[in-house]
């Protein structure tokens, strides 16, 4: 099997014997474990602009993909999966024409969120319709108790969960730019000059809007009796 991906301008084919395919469509090569896994991710940049090396980037998407297919869907506010993925494989598609011309290793991450958030956007604009988080309580119940943990203990988990829902439905109901630098933030491990970069609202203003939407979510929690 090949895989057929636009490079520099140009169409080419590659094959790979033992190849393995991902479950978004990507195609890399069985590889054995190796000291890339060890590697920074501007090491791997710089690597992957030296060498070409498609292990490098199969590196770089591993490391990635899960984080960057949460994120589209928290943007996408509960898009269907299947459309996430494909919005995924775009994006780092687009990560693979790119990265040899990033010139600021050190800012890969941000650079990588920024381009998820755009293709997030396209998909926006090209639907004509401006998207409203789902309000659905069943959908919402839905989707958590798909992505939470389990505890062993039955009170505690139940606790757990009642608060953890709680929580996720407030974040809901901020408006769509402070509920972004709070996935960003708290879900990515963002700084916040990074999430400014990302967003493109003001270092302080990020600051500002996150303080106050952790303080609408902190009087519900209190006036609900979870924070005295």
């Amino acid at each position: 099997m090949c895989l057929l991906y636009s490079r520099m301008g140009k169409n080419m084919n590659v094959c790979y014997e033992n190849q393995l395919v991902d479950d978004s469509g990507f195609i890399f090569m069985n590889m054995e474990p190796s000291k890339i896994k060890i590697l920074k991710d501007e090491e791997l940049v710089e690597l992957f602009q030296d060498e070409n090396d498609d292990k490098v980037f199969e590196e770089i998407y591993l490391r990635y993909k899960e984080r960057i297919f949460n994120y589209i869907r928290n943007f996408l506010y509960f898009k269907d999966e299947g459309s996430i993925r494909e919005i995924l494989n775009d994006v780092f598609v687009t990560v693979y024409r790119e990265l040899p011309r990033l010139r600021h290793k050190e800012a890969f991450k941000v650079w990588l969120y920024r381009i998820a958030r755009s293709a997030g956007i396209k998909v926006i604009r090209k639907e004509k319709t401006r998207r409203v988080f789902m309000n659905n309580e069943e959908a919402v119940t839905r989707y958590y108790f798909q992505n939470t943990q389990h505890y062993p203990d039955p009170e505690k988990q139940l606790i757990k969960k009642e608060l953890r829902l709680f929580v996720f439905k407030e974040i809901n109901n901020l408006n769509q730019k402070d509920r972004e630098i709070i996935m960003l933030r708290f879900y990515n491990d963002f700084k916040f000059d990074e999430i400014s970069r990302i967003t493109g609202i003001p270092l302080r203003t990020t600051k500002y809007r996150l303080k106050n939407a952790l303080i609408k979510i902190n009087a519900k929690l209190k006036k609900e009796g979870y924070l005295v």
